[in-house]
């Protein structure tokens, strides 16, 4: 991740932002990737308008996402605010299914906890 880099190479204090989707293989494997691609999609689209403008959200693949925080005073309400819009109720598979999701976040800080990207 380009930003990631050029971040960490300017050597100002941010946080990552590490989500991955709690049992998303079960959407996949049981209703199909259709479904699985809108759980995705609604996710990102809920996070994006969620946090900081000043963050940068991405998603790396699959059902894991990266997001960068400026600082690191703010961190831990982002990441609070993401799971409280993470575990909204989603409705899929055209309407048939719907699934409350959780997330595991996991938090790291530059340059606190790692100084390099692959560290983080």
């Amino acid at each position: 991740m380009r930003s990631l880099e050029s971040m960490v190479k300017h050597g100002k204090p941010f946080s990552l932002l590490y989500i991955d989707i709690d049992e998303f293989k079960f959407i996949n494997d049981n209703y199909g990737h259709k479904a699985g691609d809108k759980v995705i999609k609604t996710l990102a689209e809920r996070i994006d308008t969620l946090i900081d403008p000043k963050c940068i959200f991405g998603r790396i693949g699959g059902d894991e996402f990266i997001v960068l925080v400026p600082g690191q005073n703010t961190v831990n309400d982002t990441a609070q605010k993401i799971h409280s819009i993470i575990k909204e109720e989603i409705t899929y598979a055209d309407s048939k299914a719907s699934h409350y999701i959780t997330a595991s976040i996991g938090i790291s800080r530059f340059p606190v906890d790692a100084d390099t990207s692959e560290e983080l």
